[in-house]
């Protein structure tokens, strides 16, 4: 049961970072392949500098996240 589920979790996962890689790559945003570079994207799309510049502000202000409510880049 646990292997399931621990499997089922991998595989989402997979398929948030896949869906997110391409969401970004339709406005230019080009990014490495791994769960380890999904952290950095995700802090790329929602800076506010980014969005300004290569249009992923306007993406996540479709998908439900105001611009005033995104972090701010560190």
């Amino acid at each position: 049961m646990v292997v399931r589920v621990h499997k089922l979790l991998l595989r989402q996962r997979s398929h948030m970072i896949n869906a997110l890689r391409g969401h970004a790559a339709a406005f230019g945003v080009v990014a490495a392949k791994g769960a380890w570079t999904a952290e950095a994207l995700m802090r790329h799309v929602m800076s506010s500098q980014a969005g300004q510049q290569d249009g992923v502000g306007l993406a996540a202000e479709m998908a439900g996240t105001p611009t005033d409510k995104r972090p701010s880049a560190a």
